[in-house]
């Protein structure tokens, strides 16, 4: 499905785009970009998961940060990302269709953390569903 559509977007002439069709295409970029967004997320948490296992390996902020040629300020970002999918898991179906954003994931993080670990798991089951579908 993916694959179709980023196959879509390459083939565009944007010069030749009427204002609509602009739109339309910034549209299904942006839905591709949370697709990509929750691909990261699960790679992260995988990247996490290994280097949990292996104590003896490179962090995973640093091999992210060398593996996405982008810095460890950003990785870390990924890491929380990666996290807060994982305590709100009702947001999984929506990161692997392309309906949650790296940026909802922020937003969810940000409140997470300030909340102490018995609220924390009250909100994952109260609000996740609901934060998915006003985030769809």
């Amino acid at each position: 499905m993916f694959a179709a559509l980023v196959h879509e977007l390459e083939s565009l002439l944007v010069e030749d785009l009427q204002r609509s069709e602009a739109e339309a295409a910034l549209a299904t970029s942006s839905r591709v970009r949370r697709w990509l967004d929750g691909l990261d997320v699960r790679l992260t948490a995988r990247v996490g998961t290994c280097a949990e296992r292996d104590p003896t390996s490179t962090p995973a902020e640093e091999s992210i940060a060398a593996a996405t040629r982008r810095s460890t300020q950003a990785a870390r970002r990924d890491v929380r990302r990666a996290k807060a999918a994982a305590e709100v898991p009702a947001l999984g179906p929506a990161l692997g269709s392309g309906g949650v954003s790296g940026e909802h994931l922020d937003v969810v993080g940000q409140a997470l953390a300030r909340l102490p670990g018995d609220r924390r798991q009250r909100f994952s089951a109260e609000y996740g569903q609901r934060i998915t579908e006003e985030a769809e």
